[in-house]
């Protein structure tokens, strides 16, 4: 019987002394991890990870998921998360999430991945209540509900993450689940962006730039842009280099504003893309160089950037920087006018009229003149005017439309005026590099007249 007892209390010391060592085993794992000792926290996590410590698991998990100190393996990643999640880990369970969300080791299962959200969720985990926000704003998984989303950014953003307040000051910027409030938009993204968050620096430069919960600032934008951008961010290193190249808070500086397009088109931000391209056709801050130009614009146009469509096809019809092909001009100008850009609707009309890659056809010609001239721009009112009374397709001449078309043709805008292919396209691209900084106007009044085609 004493024997019996002996052992029983041995087995139960070998149990307590394992569960300490585990936990013991973690921590100095932590401990190595934190101090970038890779290889000892491993060991370490290891060895608490084969004892059933759910925290080491998680960590093994995300050292496989980033590599850190081991070949990154996703497949071996979920496995540690999903030991962790099963344990009733949060961070597992939200780790584990986000491999079924991008699909990194599983099977991508967006449905599988809110469930584990949601489960760590609601054991307070504010990545994974953020995470959530983001599913119902997108309907991602589940189906859309802003005010499900409001009351899991709330619940993170009460937590101090900064991603969560900036979602939620969002939220009240466009007035989705919420009453509209600008001032409480910038007070959030404020509190954000002061613990560092990128996206909230932007959003509230961007708030400056307009004046929108904030009394417009520039210099104010042109400081919380920089700090976004110094962080690598894209669209704030964009809205950098507009403000340089307006000289907008800051001297003009066209060499700053294409260092600035140029980060931002390495990292594929399509905007700066196009306008890096605009800026190597105009020889602002670069030297002119067209093929570097189109180079630029094409990336820009291969995602989707309607004025960027257009302005390659500009160039494809006119053989700026590029080999002239009236086919490629087509192409490009066609998914830029399928997504209304009115410049690529009236180079259709023209192409259509002129029967440059397509059969003569004064039909489609007015048609794509009309689309364009219905947006107010004004070549194609010009061409529309010109031509319309001699069509048996057109409007009538004395209807209302088409004499208003025919005063705002004659008005003299200079833009029409402009005779060379090559001023036509440099003058387009002057005008592309607008909306500066997130203000959302256009400011045609600084290129009234047509620049000198190039030599």
């Amino acid at each position: 019987m004493m024997r019996a007892i002996v052992v029983a209390c041995l087995l139960a010391l070998a149990v307590t002394a394992c569960s300490r060592d585990a936990g013991d085993s973690y921590l100095a794992g932590a401990r190595a991890y934190k101090a970038r000792d890779f290889h000892t926290a491993l060991a370490d996590f290891r060895y608490a990870s084969a004892q059933g410590n759910a925290e080491a698991q998680n960590k093994l998990g995300e050292m496989y998921s980033s590599g850190k100190g081991v070949p990154q393996n996703y497949v071996e990643a979920t496995k540690w998360f999903r030991l962790a999640a099963h344990q009733g880990n949060a961070q597992g369970q939200y780790n584990l999430g986000l491999m079924y969300g991008y699909g990194q080791g599983v099977p991508l299962d967006l449905t599988k991945a809110d469930a584990l959200f949601k489960l760590s969720a609601a054991q307070g985990n504010a990545q994974a209540q953020n995470i959530l926000g983001n599913s119902y704003l997108d309907g991602l998984g589940v189906p859309k509900d802003y005010a499900q989303a409001i009351k899991y950014y709330q619940l993170a953003a009460k937590q101090g993450l900064p991603d969560a307040q900036a979602n939620l000051g969002m939220m009240y910027a466009r007035g989705s689940g919420v009453q509209q409030n600008y001032i409480k938009a910038a007070e959030l993204l404020r509190i954000a962006a002061q613990q560092g968050s990128a996206g909230a620096q932007s959003d509230l430069g961007v708030m400056y730039a307009r004046g929108t919960g904030v009394p417009q600032s520039f210099a104010k934008a042109v400081k919380w842009y920089r700090l976004a951008a110094n962080q690598g961010d894209a669209s704030s290193e964009r809205l950098l280099a507009n403000m340089y190249a307006h000289g907008l808070g800051v001297s003009q500086d066209y060499a700053e504003a294409a260092k600035w397009f140029r980060l931002a088109a390495i990292q594929g931000d399509a905007i700066a893309e196009n306008d890096l391209g605009t800026m190597y056709a105009l020889g602002h801050g670069v030297p002119v160089d067209y093929a570097k130009a189109a180079y630029w614009v094409h990336l820009a146009a291969k995602q989707g950037v309607s004025v960027a469509q257009s302005t390659l096809g500009a160039m494809y019809e006119n053989g700026a920087g590029v080999r002239q092909d009236y086919l490629m001009a087509l192409k490009w100008n066609r998914l830029a006018a399928q997504q209304g850009n009115d410049y690529a609707e009236f180079n259709l009309g023209d192409m259509y009229e002129h029967g440059l890659g397509v059969s003569q056809d004064s039909t489609e010609a007015l048609r794509w003149y009309r689309l364009s001239a219905q947006q107010g721009f004004p070549p194609a009112q010009n061409s529309l005017s010109r031509i319309s009374t001699n069509s048996e397709q057109s409007v009538s001449p004395n209807s209302e439309d088409n004499t208003h078309l025919r005063e705002q043709a004659s008005s003299g805008d200079q833009r029409t005026n402009c005779g060379a292919s090559y001023a036509k396209i440099l003058h387009r691209m002057h005008l592309v590099l607008t909306n500066a900084a997130g203000i959302c106007k256009s400011d045609e009044s600084t290129f009234t007249t047509c620049p000198p085609c190039p030599q």
